[in-house]
């Protein structure tokens, strides 16, 4: 049974942070879904690349009597390269850090309550993690990009240059499914904790520049975890999300979905157990057992199976 916005959504707990407000993730609506959808679109149309099927919908669904463009992706990864295991000495979690100073939980499970602006009733419609800024991200299916776009975050010192990239991979052109990656910067800025400066440079994989069209293949490291706090000099740790979606056939609204079952039945179990080991590590290190709902969940890290997003950004979960 859907829920509307609003529903009873654990927020869990953070740990006490004194840093200032305006450094602090700021939420962003789903209000242009559309507008986005209709840009990739645009974008598409006029790439010029290699493309092994036919390029419009109609095509793709002659081309051997199925319609491809509504086949789920089967995600190989969850995106963070270094998922795992916990040390309790070094208080890490492969790749991700457990540290007190951060202003937020290292992990958002999916359908959690928007932890920062909790007023607004939005739920998390992704797999949202906070890592240190070396963390790597690899490439969780295999397919063309369909979407690019830089983001610019103008309330930190670097100005236009600091901000992000997001990019959306799918299956097959023009398709309905898209995995949507949230957060990273290029593999060549620099990103060592004490020389990390904000970057515009451009993504790349394999020495190849990433566009809308270019191919990439699960598992490819594609760039690094996106910048999330800053200092004066510059960004001091990461932030990504990894999004499951489905547009709806007009691209006026779209389905989220929890990323666990969207993975390659071959990498199910492997990457659950990732997923309920990081939270219960951080549990164990933060000696609060209240932080994630684990026992009354449908997966690991999800809260629900699947978050509709309306026109006007809305979201409302299954």
């Amino acid at each position: 049974m859907a829920s509307v916005v609003g529903c009873n959504t654990p927020t869990g707990q953070t740990k006490n942070s004194t840093l200032p407000k305006d450094q602090i993730e700021h939420h962003q609506t789903n209000s242009h879904l559309k507008s986005r959808s209709d840009k990739s679109l645009e974008i598409l149309e006029n790439t010029e690349t290699s493309i092994d099927i036919p390029r419009t919908s109609e095509a793709v669904e002659s081309y051997s009597g199925t319609d491809l463009s509504v086949i789920p992706p089967k995600l190989q990864n969850l995106l963070i390269q270094d998922l795992g295991p916990f040390n309790s000495d070094e208080n890490t979690y492969g790749a991700i850090a457990f540290k007190d100073d951060l202003p937020m939980l290292i992990f958002d499970d999916f359908g959690r309550k928007d932890t920062h602006n909790p007023s607004n009733a939005s739920l998390n419609t992704s797999f949202k993690f906070r890592a240190p800024l070396t963390t790597l991200l690899n490439s969780p299916i295999s397919g063309s990009v369909t979407y690019k776009e830089w983001q610019s975050n103008k309330n930190f010192p670097s100005g236009d240059v600091s901000g992000d990239w997001e990019i959306h991979i799918s299956n097959e052109p023009f398709s309905q499914w898209v995995i949507i990656i949230d957060h990273i910067v290029s593999l060549d800025c620099e990103r060592s904790s004490k020389l990390a400066r904000a970057c515009k440079l451009e993504l790349s994989t394999d020495g190849q520049a990433i566009e809308v069209g270019t191919k990439i293949t699960a598992g490819q490291p594609i760039g690094y975890i996106g910048d999330w706090l800053y200092d004066n000099d510059g960004p001091t740790y990461g932030h990504t999300e990894l999004t499951v979606m489905q547009y709806s056939k007009d691209r006026s609204s779209a389905t989220v979905y929890c990323p666990i079952p969207y993975l390659d039945t071959n990498k199910r179990e492997e990457y659950a157990s990732a997923i309920a080991n990081l939270m219960k590590s951080y549990e164990l290190w933060a000696k609060d057992e209240s932080i994630y709902i684990e026992n009354q969940t449908p997966y690991s890290g999800c809260l629900y199976e699947e978050i509709i997003i309306n026109s006007d950004g809305a979201t409302i979960a299954n």
